[in-house]
């Protein structure tokens, strides 16, 4: 074994979700992975102190029910002494040592054939998976944690063959990986394997990335996206999350996508046909964009009560700063428009009498009322603002991202929109929520200069004829080097 190539390393400028971190002597954790041959890999940690529960995520499938658990093998615990504690798991992703012992290290194996069972509702893109000479994982299905360790720093080594590379989000000192604290160790994803990556470094901002043979006559596009969008994101909310993005790409039966603090995967279905490629660009942004919104600072104290926002303004967002950033054509994103009304109205067939707070709660029963709804919310904002100032939506999502030092509730980023649009925000939302007929909508977009029309699920929107300020906001032309406007 050799140590390993480090590609990646972080700059982090935003202050860590769960506030700033305490004075720490030492990191709270260390943790040392090499394989262990036939899909495995062995991993030692060691602990600043003795530590009674530890967890993975927990996405239980109808084959795996105890999810990912099940690829854990010959866990052991020891004291500081080194002598064996006892361990047990004791469910949902979880083990803890009896009579309040605690473990100043453990040992196990992770058997990598994670895909041999199918990921619902969470894909393989927020678990693990394989492709061509590459093991990716989410550091959720790979670490055992404490989530309730402080804000302390955690040192993570690779000891690898000397033709495999570790592909990651974290910083660098030196040969040894750093996470900031368990939030960051857990929530992003890494890689291990002879795939190289690729890297580009655009005006400060670095992304690498890694993709699946299957799936590479794809990369020309996703390296125009992920060339353009971070910047026009970061323009648009005049603020960048991190300065490095990691991010992997792989063959699936299905597109989607997983993001994660400064990492995100997207799986693309194959075999790619090129009417995919609206599809899976759409994502990619989808994923990039969740950096700002969702899983970086814009992101909910309990995460079910603002799956309203942080998808359904993620989704709108995207196709605005796409089409202004010149990725979509005029004809995509008009359909786009007309896709966040057909969702909504879905979404009140599919989930009747449900509020969108309340969608939450069961994110992929109620997904197109969670997604249209939120989507909804944000354009038809955008467009009664903008008749009175064009770039008003804008400065409300500049505040609510500098609001967010710490987690939203939903009282609380209500409040913060309300106070940046003079108290309209609340109410664009209530009428989402009272649940509007295609009439209703039909006629409050006509006001603002923007036909729509629709019968059941067929929708159509496109700008008016004559095509005032808040039209003109909506529709605005594309600028290919982002918005530049302050």
């Amino acid at each position: 074994m050799a140590s390993v190539a480090i590609v990646g390393a972080i700059h982090i400028t935003a202050t860590p979700s769960s506030g700033q971190a305490p004075q720490c002597d030492a990191p709270i954790a260390t943790y040392r992975v090499r394989p262990d041959g036939d899909d495995g890999f062995l991993v030692d940690a060691r602990f600043a102190g003795p530590t009674e529960r530890f967890d993975l995520a927990f996405f239980p499938t109808l084959d795996r029910p105890q999810g990912q658990a099940e690829y854990i093998q010959d866990l052991l615990a020891f004291d500081e002494m080194h002598e064996h504690v006892d361990i047990e798991y004791v469910g949902e992703g979880g083990w803890k040592t009896p009579d309040d012992a605690g473990a100043s290290a453990l040992r196990y194996r992770v058997l990598a054939t994670h895909d041999e069972t199918e990921w619902v509702g969470p894909g393989k893109d927020e678990v693990a998976t394989r492709f061509d000479e590459t093991y990716f994982f989410v550091g959720h299905a790979f670490f055992l944690v404490d989530f309730q360790w402080p804000t302390c720093e955690i040192e993570i080594s690779f000891d690898l063959p000397s033709d495999w590379i570790a592909t990651t989000p974290w910083r660098s000192r030196g040969d040894i990986l750093i996470a900031d604290d368990p939030e960051d160790l857990a929530r992003n994803a890494f890689a291990m394997g002879r795939n190289p990556p690729g890297r580009v470094e655009l005006n400060k901002l670095g992304l690498t990335w890694i993709i699946d043979s299957q799936v590479a006559t794809a990369e020309p596009r996703i390296v125009k996206i992920m060339e353009t969008l971070p910047s026009v994101f970061r323009d648009y909310f005049d603020a960048a999350p991190v300065a490095e993005y990691t991010a992997f790409f792989f063959a699936d039966p299905e597109t989607d996508g997983g993001a994660f603090r400064r990492s995100f995967a997207l799986r693309l279905a194959f075999p790619l046909l090129p009417l995919e490629e609206v599809v899976w660009s759409h994502t990619l942004g989808h994923e990039i964009l969740h950096l700002w919104i969702g899983a970086g600072r814009i992101h909910g104290e309990n995460p079910s009560d603002t799956y309203w926002f942080t998808e359904g303004f993620t989704d709108y967002l995207t196709m605005r700063l796409m089409r202004q950033a010149g990725l979509i054509d005029q004809d995509l994103y008009e359909a786009r428009l007309a896709n966040v009304i057909r969702r909504y109205r879905l979404g009140q067939r599919f989930s009747p009498d449900v509020s969108l707070v309340e969608a939450g709660m069961q994110k992929f029963a109620n997904w197109e009322l969670i997604y249209g709804g939120g989507a909804l919310v944000a354009f038809l904002l955008e467009a009664e603002l903008s008749v009175d100032e064009p770039g008003a939506f804008r400065e409300m999502m500049r505040a609510v991202y500098q609001d967010g030092e710490k987690p939203y509730s939903m009282e609380r980023l209500t409040t913060v929109m309300n106070a940046n649009t003079g108290g309209r925000a609340e109410e664009v939302l209530a009428w989402v929520e009272e649940g509007q007929s295609m009439v209703s909508i039909r006629d409050c977009f006509s006001k603002l200069g923007i036909e729509t029309a629709g019968f059941t699920d067929e929708v159509y929107v496109r700008k008016s004829d004559v095509c005032q300020a808040a039209c003109a906001a909506i529709f605005a032309d594309p600028h290919p080097q982002g918005d530049k406007t302050r």
